[in-house]
């Protein structure tokens, strides 16, 4: 374990054409380099490397995923295709796109087709109750429309039969609706009519014969149509049968090609030799150089090139941990050659999150909220109508990935306000009958200034990271300015400590020597190694340390409310019935608010403490992750994964 991301190296290889194609593969399936641009040096002396069969490739890629979406989804089994002339191959041999877009435009042509003679279906279902012609309703000269009766209400009713004096117009009930005709000459003044009254007024199209007669044409073209769309889905399920795992494979097979000829424009060759740059983790070079040794047969040059550049990071960071490096990401990304943060997150957060909670009740429940939204994150078709609804809102707000994370990082802290909870004798704000270990609210003064002292401790230690992140850089210079703010800080904090124990500070002994001259000291090494201007900051490195007074805050306004919820539930026992029913509605409804209120607070606060007061004493950030080339396959078979223990 260290807390210094892995040492980068920025590699050049140089190797034969013919070698490219098979050293490029084994990059990217052991995920070992970060191509790069080459630098300029390498670039002048080499020209561009066309990528073969680049365009050909990414014809053929974009060629099996449309054919892909246009298949049925079928079961998929590896295959085992041997190169990529043999792709190809296999590929050319696939005739079936000509017709796969006949039968997709068939499809959708008939599907609308359907549509319209569903809502015709729907129409006609309206007018049940008329017996005559339908001609009579739409013709040369008469138009009708069709009004639901909840449409009209009495008043407009009654305007209506009131402008029928006015105009030619009538009124037909039928089954669920009316029936308006109207002389053509008349439209307008309807139309401003149903406007006017906010009148749904659905117009009927021109028909003939009986309503009967209509209703079973709309039927039997109805099931004409879904007897065609039956037929062609039963040929796209042939066609999906047959063709639907070859062309997964091949779809994968090139979409993998396409990727390693998109390397073409950052790397360079001359006729017979092609040059790959880029960042390697130090540890793997060694075992990089004995592959290429192997792949090549010896044909191949590496060496370490010199860079300015900045090295992209890559954290190093045990099994238990890695979950919090989202975290870090969300804040920034150290830099390569600094500290990484989130050995100290992973430690700190659970801790914080779960002092401030403090109740067996809410951390169990929270336990409980975590492990099933893990699980259900997990087998996400395997959720309920309202589970679905839910995780849908939620994920309005955040992303999957990032929810999976959050609920993981609150399973250590809802474990450590169990045991702060039963610590502090609290169960949902309720008492058990044993007399608790330590008392929260007669013992305030003692947890704020254990929260003073946490405060000390992580601005103390973030000073101390500090230096060592710049001693790591060899910056002299800002390594002792921090070690003058930790001076600074401690002889600050040290006299405070005496003037709240009423211990006088203008009397001369050896507490309050070292005290001053530890401040002094401190003040002195600022202003020599930071300049004036950072004596600005004394105030915040005060504020950041009384800050984390705030988790003893927290702690006590929710044990306050739950307290408070609880009260007003005991009093309704006593009471009427409906007294009762509403003390138990506030005590529900309250400690909801109360669990919900607490977890915001713990969480936005308990990262804020690390963020703001912890890592503003070290990280600088602004690093850029390590991204190797990497090459997942799914169906097509590894090359060189599974034939070898790979790259240490």
């Amino acid at each position: 374990m260290s807390f210094i991301p892995n040492k980068m190296v920025r590699k050049r290889i140089f190797i034969l054409k013919q070698h490219y194609d098979k050293v490029i593969t084994f990059l990217g399936e052991f995920g070992v380099m970060q191509i790069e641009q080459l630098e300029s040096g390498s670039r002048d002396l080499l020209s561009g490397y066309a990528g073969e069969d680049r365009e050909l490739i990414s014809r053929y890629s974009q060629r099996m995923r449309s054919l892909k979406v246009s298949l049925n989804k079928r079961k998929e089994t590896s295959m085992n295709i041997r190169g990529l002339r043999r792709a190809m191959l296999l590929a050319d041999r696939i005739k079936i796109d000509a017709r796969l877009n006949l039968l997709h435009r068939e499809r959708d042509l008939l599907e609308a087709q359907r549509k319209d003679a569903e809502s015709m279906l729907s129409l006609l279902n309206r007018l049940i109750g008329f017996s005559g012609d339908l001609s009579i309703l739409n013709n040369e000269e008469i138009e009708s429309f069709i009004i639901s009766k909840g449409g009209f209400s009495k008043q407009s009713l009654a305007s209506f039969y009131s402008m029928s004096s006015r105009v030619s117009c009538g009124l037909i009930k039928v089954k669920d609706s009316f029936i308006v005709s109207i002389s053509r000459e008349d439209h307008d003044t309807v139309m401003g009519f149903f406007d006017s009254h906010k009148l749904n007024a659905a117009a009927l199209p021109r028909l003939k014969g009986s309503l009967n007669r209509n209703i079973k044409a709309e039927r039997r073209k109805i099931a004409m149509i879904e007897g065609r769309l039956k037929r062609i889905e039963s040929e796209i399920n042939r066609i999906s049968d047959r063709y639907y795992n070859i062309i997964s494979n091949l779809s994968e097979y090139f979409d993998i090609e396409a990727r390693k000829t998109g390397f073409s424009s950052k790397i360079k060759s001359t006729k017979s030799v092609v040059v790959i740059e880029g960042w390697v983790e130090e540890s793997r070079s060694k075992s990089l150089d004995d592959s290429l040794e192997k792949i090549t047969d010896g044909n191949y040059y590496a060496e370490v090139a010199d860079t300015k550049e900045e090295p992209p990071t890559s954290m190093n960071n045990p099994a238990l941990f890695k979950l919090y490096e989202f975290f870090i990401r969300f804040y920034s990304i150290p830099k390569s050659s600094e500290i990484d943060p989130t050995i100290f997150f992973g430690i700190a957060f659970p801790i914080f999150f779960g002092l401030m909670i403090s109740d067996v009740g809410y951390g169990l429940f929270t336990l409980l909220l975590s492990f099933f939204a893990v699980k259900a994150m997990a087998n996400p078709h395997r959720r309920s109508t309202a589970g679905g609804r839910l995780s849908n809102f939620i994920h309005t707000i955040a992303g999957r990935d990032a929810l999976l994370v959050l609920f993981k990082a609150m399973i250590p802290g809802s474990m450590i306000a169990i045991v702060f909870g039963v610590i502090f004798n609290q169960y949902f704000g309720f008492a058990m009958p044993y007399h608790p270990l330590f008392s929260v609210t007669k013992n305030v003064m003692t947890l704020l200034l254990i929260s003073g002292y946490i405060g000390v401790f992580m601005v103390s230690f973030g000073f101390i990271l500090g230096a060592l992140d710049a001693f790591f850089v060899r910056d002299v210079r800002r390594a002792l300015g921090r070690i003058g703010w930790l001076f600074a800080s401690l002889g600050i904090v040290a006299l405070g400590l005496m003037v709240l124990y009423r211990q006088p500070i203008n009397q001369l002994n050896i507490q309050t020597f070292i005290s001053y001259l530890s401040a002094i000291l401190g003040f002195i090494m600022v202003l020599w190694f930071e300049g004036t201007q950072s004596l600005m900051q004394i105030p915040s490195v005060i504020s950041h340390i009384l800050s984390y007074m705030r988790l003893v805050g927290i702690l006590l306004a929710s044990i306050i409310l739950a307290e408070v919820i609880n009260m007003g539930f005991l009093s309704s026992l006593s009471g009427s019935i409906p007294v009762l029913i509403l003390g138990i509605l506030l005590l529900i409804f309250g400690q909801i608010f109360n669990i919900i209120l607490a977890l915001f607070e713990a969480g936005i606060q308990g990262a804020r403490l690390i963020y703001v007061e912890f890592f503003s004493k070290f990280l600088t950030g602004n690093g850029h992750l390590f991204k190797p080339f990497n090459i997942k396959r799914k169906l097509t078979s590894y090359i060189y994964k599974n034939q070898s223990k790979g790259i240490d």
